[in-house]
């Protein structure tokens, strides 16, 4: 399975700069969603717009909290990394179905995306008493430069 690179939301990039969204004070969460979600979607705002949230296994609507987040400069002050550690999903009691899209958003009173990542060019599954790791790349998720 090769993922895709994130990409941000098209509202995230104007809720980024007018503070909205502030990598380096809000808690982020990952969700997973089906193949037959509209996650794809750039044009999309709020998490509830994001379309068949995973239902199976024990799979917790809303996902997973990000850890270890960071948003911290680089190489120079010119360059800043948003990353977190790899995020583990299990599939315990029933297998999750039709995963193909990660997608991250902020919590607190409006749920705003932030981005997304398609996982596979398939839906696959992760059987009972597997688990699913979303490895984030080495820089994170995006750099700023």
């Amino acid at each position: 399975m090769a993922a895709t690179a994130w990409e941000l939301y098209n509202l995230a990039k104007q809720k980024l700069g007018n503070g909205t969204i502030q990598l380096g004070v809000n808690t982020f969460r990952m969700q997973l969603h089906k193949g037959s979600s509209n996650a794809s979607t750039l044009t999309l705002n709020v998490a509830g717009s994001a379309t068949f949230e995973v239902n199976t296994g024990t799979y917790v609507a809303g996902g997973k909290t990000l850890a270890a987040v960071t948003w911290t400069s680089v190489n120079s002050a010119r360059q800043y990394n948003f990353d977190s550690s790899d995020v583990i999903f299990s599939a315990t009691g029933s297998n999750m179905t039709s995963i193909q899209y990660a997608v991250v958003r902020n919590t607190g009173a409006a749920l705003h995306l932030l981005m997304k990542s398609k996982l596979s060019t398939a839906v696959f599954t992760v059987n009972n008493g597997s688990t699913l790791t979303v490895q984030i790349n080495a820089l994170g998720y995006f750099t700023l430069f």
